[in-house]
């Protein structure tokens, strides 16, 4: 878990010193730092779908379809 968290805490933080050095809106930060998360989640399920050698029956897409039926009670 540390492994993924670290990074994404690094990117927030130099993102927001970017925002605040530059005189950046905070919301195009906080764009592209979702924009990262997004992109983080989909080439990590890419990652697991190359190693179980499943790229040619499913897609990343379908993944995450199937993912956005699941409800937490």
């Amino acid at each position: 878990m540390d492994e993924i968290c670290l990074p994404l805490l690094k990117a927030a933080q130099i993102l927001i010193s970017i925002s605040n050095n530059h005189c950046i809106d905070p919301i195009f930060s906080l764009y592209f730092f979702i924009t990262f998360l997004a992109m983080r989640v989909y080439f990590s399920i890419l990652k697991r779908l190359r190693e179980e050698d499943l790229t040619s029956r499913i897609s990343v897409n379908e993944v995450l379809f199937e993912f956005s039926k699941v409800m937490l009670c």
